[in-house]
């Protein structure tokens, strides 16, 4: 399996991120994909933001590559990824759990994402958010290769859920955007990435997933309410992501 990493080449803090993630779990052969540059690169008139753009080109062309050589599997990394001990022996672990499954991406990290189905214990089908870490096909590659990326109208990872495809994630992910893996510092980080804030959002998204989470809000609403003299602001907190956490 051919494994690329998107990278900005003015981003060499982040290569020497990766690269260190890649030598520590050992992952070898790695492809350095040089990224495009939105903020500089961007056409005029496009519906995102050029950071945005940039993002959604990089992988665009990184889905032409893979046709262009055939590659039959791709592991497509980001340069802000973090990856779980024994990487190596979880990835074997979990594309033979997929195996049996059909699937044009398969998410190995994702956030806030929307779970359509369980297929296993460990593997969900349905819309992932991020793409920092996730294997695609080489028929998947062919299907979206040729969009034009200046006509996408959204981050790549809600556009991606908008293409007709087979995706499915693993339940216990192995890769990361921040050390701790964390919901809250997964979604931090995500601000502080070289997006920032320029995200377009599909707010439809965010209306199917909120009904998973409004149960445990007014849960930790209810508890507010009874003013218990033991629970301060931090374990209110600490209630809420622990709450969170257990939401498969």
């Amino acid at each position: 399996m051919h494994v690329y990493c998107i990278n900005l080449e003015r981003r060499a803090d982040r290569r020497e991120h990766a690269q260190k993630e890649f030598d520590r779990e050992g992952v070898t052969d790695v492809e350095f994909f040089k990224a495009t540059d939105g903020r500089l690169e961007a056409p005029d008139y496009i519906f995102v933001s050029k950071p945005e753009y940039g993002c959604s080109d990089s992988h665009w062309r990184v889905y032409r590559d893979i046709v262009k050589n055939g590659y039959e599997r791709a592991l497509i990394f980001e340069d802000d990824v973090h990856l779980a001990p024994n990487f190596k022996t979880k990835l074997e672990i979990a594309m033979e759990e997929v195996s049996p499954f059909e699937w044009d991406l398969f998410y190995l990290g994702h956030n806030l994402s929307i779970k359509e189905e369980f297929l296993t214990s460990n593997i969900f089908a349905g819309k992932p958010l991020a793409t920092h870490a996730y294997v695609i096909t080489l028929e998947a590659a062919k299907k979206i290769c040729n969009l034009d990326t200046k006509l996408i109208r959204h981050s790549i990872d809600f556009e991606l859920n908008r293409i007709p495809l087979h995706r499915l994630g693993l339940v216990n992910k192995i890769a990361f955007q921040s050390p701790s893996g964390h919901l809250l510092d997964e979604a931090i980080h995500s601000l502080k990435g070289d997006l920032w804030a320029d995200r377009t959002i599909d707010l439809e998204h965010f209306v199917i997933l909120s009904v998973d989470y409004v149960a445990v809000i007014a849960l930790v609403f209810l508890v507010y309410s009874l003013k218990l003299p033991f629970m301060k602001p931090r374990l209110y907190a600490m209630l809420l992501v622990t709450l969170l956490k257990l939401i498969p």
